[in-house]
């Protein structure tokens, strides 16, 4: 028998919260038509949700001037606090240019915070989370000041490896007893990743492949482009891999390194790197690769070389 089939269980996670808003918008709304300033809300709306979704956050909802944005719902990412982080001032850049496109002025702050929350379904009808990061998330923004992002001490906690950030003053928060530790966001390290990696300490256990890649790499000195994919569970070092082998080869090589993780099961990743020394053009093979540890390593040969205009290595 069937128990409740359709009901959705709520389920709880540590999300990080976004909320921005338009400041002074009242006196915005008392000064322009009210066609004009829908027309401007709406386009306020599409680049902050374009800006969001483009870092992987959720937009889950809009209220009056305010947008309120969910990193880690549906999609749970080890780096979700630094792409709010990096969210929140593309959604800054983005309304400064709207500043200077329009005749009004516009300003926004910008609250980030992480915490547990409860998940819930959005088509039964209530919100994606609730909980007290999201509250706390909302007093942040409440506290900016104009222009500024204001991260809580969990998020701050999570990418201060990756930003400059000014702590503030103690903030009282309404319906908090205890004062709240936050920063004043100055700027985000464009290359950081979530996690701070250790470049100094040895390669071990990959040797085999480390020596695979330097072979390749004399193979595409001497004939043509090769594109390299390495394949195995995430966390096995795969990116560590193609690091070392691109600084052994940068002085003599110009190098393009990606990453991109498996949609499906969300438990393999895989890290390419494209290096070129002589051929300026080519047309790629991809390859499946299977076994998972240690990190496997293809190679992908130029099908045509030649020596016209170098086009970008692509899948």
């Amino acid at each position: 028998m069937d128990v409740l089939p359709t009901r959705t269980v709520e389920g709880r996670k540590t999300v990080t919260v976004l909320f921005c808003d338009l400041v002074a918008y009242t006196e915005l709304a008392g000064r322009l038509d009210p066609e004009a300033l829908r027309h401007l809300m709406l386009v306020f709306f599409e680049r902050a949700a374009a800006a969001i979704e483009a870092h992987g956050g959720t937009v889950e909802k809009f209220v009056g001037d305010e947008v309120m944005a969910v990193f880690g719902v549906p999609v749970v990412h080890e780096d979700d606090a630094l792409r709010a982080v990096r969210a929140a001032v593309a959604v800054h850049e983005s309304v400064a240019e709207l500043d200077r496109e329009s005749d009004v002025h516009l300003e926004v702050r910008i609250g980030i915070n992480t915490g547990e929350v409860v998940t819930g379904d959005p088509s039964a009808g209530h919100g994606f989370v609730s909980g007290d990061a999201v509250a706390v998330g909302k007093r942040l923004e409440q506290a900016a000041a104009p222009g500024e992002i204001v991260l809580g001490e969990s998020t701050h906690r999570l990418v201060e490896h990756a930003v400059r950030a000014t702590q503030l003053d103690p903030l009282t928060l309404k319906g908090k007893d205890e004062e709240a530790v936050a920063f004043r966001l100055e700027s985000v390290d464009a290359g950081a990743t979530a996690i701070p990696r250790r470049d100094d300490t040895p390669l071990v256990g990959q040797q085999q492949e480390l020596e695979r890649l330097r072979s390749v790499y004399g193979e595409a000195a001497s004939a043509g482009t090769r594109l390299v994919t390495v394949v195995g569970d995430s966390g096995i070092g795969k990116s560590r891999l193609a690091q070392v082998s691109l600084r052994a080869a940068r002085p003599t090589a110009r190098a393009r390194h990606s990453r991109r993780f498996a949609r499906r099961s969300g438990t393999r990743g895989v890290t390419r790197a494209c290096s070129t020394a002589q051929a300026t053009r080519c047309s790629q093979r991809r390859e499946a690769c299977s076994r998972s540890s240690p990190a496997n390593v293809r190679s992908s040969r130029s099908s045509t070389t030649s020596t016209g205009p170098r086009r970008r290595c692509s899948t």
